[in-house]
């Protein structure tokens, strides 16, 4: 039996991944308003979502590693993955060699473990600073 992983290659602005599947994780949230009716029980009524919180962790190379190091400097970065695909802020970044000493991979690359953790743009980001389509 052959597997065949049809699952779009991992990518964070403009890294691609060597080992293609990080872990991506997704923390999601709405917004409600309570109501008190008089005379009767509480009532809670949708308002809203609150941004997406996308955190990505995996193992890359040194130069992948440089690469995610840089990610802060970006304004928005297009993400890519099985889990969550769309528009982000790159809130931080982690990498630290795989073991004490450094460690390689089969290739002779040094690799690291990753973690990124960013926060969907939404609307409502243009909004809050002023943006506007039409220069005024």
């Amino acid at each position: 039996m052959v597997y065949e992983d049809e699952r779009p290659d991992a990518s964070v602005g403009n890294v691609a991944f060597k080992y293609e599947q990080p872990s991506v994780s997704v923390d999601t949230s709405a917004r409600y308003a309570s109501h008190k009716v008089i005379g009767d029980t509480t009532v809670r009524q949708k308002i809203g979502e609150e941004a997406d919180e996308i955190s990505v962790e995996g193992v890359c190379t040194e130069s992948e590693a440089n690469d995610v190091d840089a990610l802060t400097d970006e304004e928005t970065v297009e993400v890519v993955s099985n889990r969550w695909n769309g528009e982000a802020h790159v809130a931080s970044t982690s990498t630290r060699p795989i073991t004490d000493g450094g460690g390689k991979d089969i290739d002779g690359d040094f690799i690291y473990r990753y973690t990124i953790e960013l926060v969907e743009v939404t609307d409502t980001d243009f909004e809050a600073t002023g943006f506007s389509f039409f220069g005024f």
